[in-house]
Parts: C-alpha cells; sequence; structure tokens
C-alpha cells in the first residue's frame, strides 16, 4: 500500500501510517539525506502527543518517544 503526501498533507501521512501501524510500537525509516524523515517523524510525534524534543533518525540506531500512553520507537 502507498500513501503519497506532500508538506501540505503530512499530517494526513501521519494519521494514515499509524492506522497501518495496527498498534506497532516501533516503525522503521528508509530514505536518503533530506527526503523527509524527521519531519513525518515530528509529525507522528505531534499526533502521539510526545512532549520531548524530535531528533533526525539518520544518525542513531533508534529514537525512543513517550507518548501520551505508552513508548514509540522509530527506527
Amino acid at each position: 500500500m502507498e500513501f503519497i503526501y506532500g508538506l501540505g498533507n503530512i499530517e494526513d501521512a501521519a494519521t494514515w501510517l499509524l492506522n497501518q501501524a495496527h498498534g506497532r510500537k516501533i516503525i522503521t525509516f528508509h530514505g536518503d539525506l533530506g527526503a523527509g524523515k524527521t519531519t513525518l517523524i515530528s509529525s507522528l510525534c505531534t499526533l502521539l502527543k510526545v512532549k520531548e524534543a524530535v531528533s533526525s533518525p539518520t544518525f542513531s540506531i533508534i529514537n525512543s518517544y513517550t507518548t501520551g500512553s505508552s513508548e514509540m520507537g522509530f527506527v
């Protein structure tokens, strides 16, 4: 399944992705530098009510964030 998005509808993409995750706690991302991974993850974290700073997944093994109800990791 594919969802094509841009900055104008990134919140829609984040909502779609969370719905596709079906409660999974870890989501992996793959893309070139500057592809928008951090921007998408920031939108996901906003939807999940994360209060901590969001950082780029490019140079880390895993970024873990505490959501309003649990913990979620982005690789």
